[in-house]
């Protein structure tokens, strides 16, 4: 039944960045959780990160093979311009969120994601690396979640996908530069 929902919820999301074209990531993640991985951008710079899977149950830092529902939805923000690369665009980010892990004891965790995203130039998809610090609400204590994803990119991408984040940094400063220009020159008015 919770999977039945759980899938309808997924397909509603889905749909809905179809619908207002925002562009929508879909694909893989491997670590905690193993599972699909979604991400809705709302804008240049932040994004909503959505997971469901499967991950291993641990106790006193020892994994055991008791499998268990993973879920997790994140607000994320991100920046491209601190790592600039010749292809594609290579950024970092952090967000805020929450983790629901379903099993014979269901826990309850405030999710801290921190991450790197590689979306490639030449294909629409983008590749991710994540180590995630989850506080535990219902079994007090601290947790790392760690996930390798890869996903695909429907939708067009803004900020640069089309070409390298060292071009469009360069863009960005000659445009300042010339407002700069702009503000400096006196404004003549003409009267006739």
């Amino acid at each position: 039944m919770k999977m039945n929902k759980i899938a309808k919820l997924s397909i509603f999301v889905c749909l809905t960045a179809v619908l207002y074209s925002s562009p929508f990531e879909l694909g893989l993640e491997f670590g905690s959780p193993t599972g699909i991985s979604a991400k809705l951008w709302l804008d240049q710079k932040s994004a909503l990160d959505f997971g469901l899977g499967i991950t291993g149950d641990r106790h006193d830092d020892r994994y055991y093979d008791d499998q268990r529902l993973h879920l997790h939805a994140d607000y994320q923000l991100h920046r491209f311009d601190l790592l600039p690369v010749d292809q594609g665009r290579l950024g970092l980010y952090y967000g805020l969120g929450l983790r629901l892990v379903s099993g014979d004891d269901s826990e309850l965790g405030v999710r801290i994601p921190l991450g790197a995203q590689y979306d490639f130039s030449s294909a629409p998809v983008s590749i991710f690396l994540e180590l995630t610090p989850v506080v535990e609400i219902t079994d007090p204590g601290i947790d790392i979640d760690p996930a390798l994803g890869v996903r695909y990119v429907f939708g067009k991408r803004s900020g640069g996908s089309k070409g390298s984040s060292k071009k469009a940094a360069k863009e960005n400063k000659k445009n300042e530069e010339q407002d700069d220009e702009d503000e400096e020159k006196p404004k003549v008015k003409m009267q006739w």
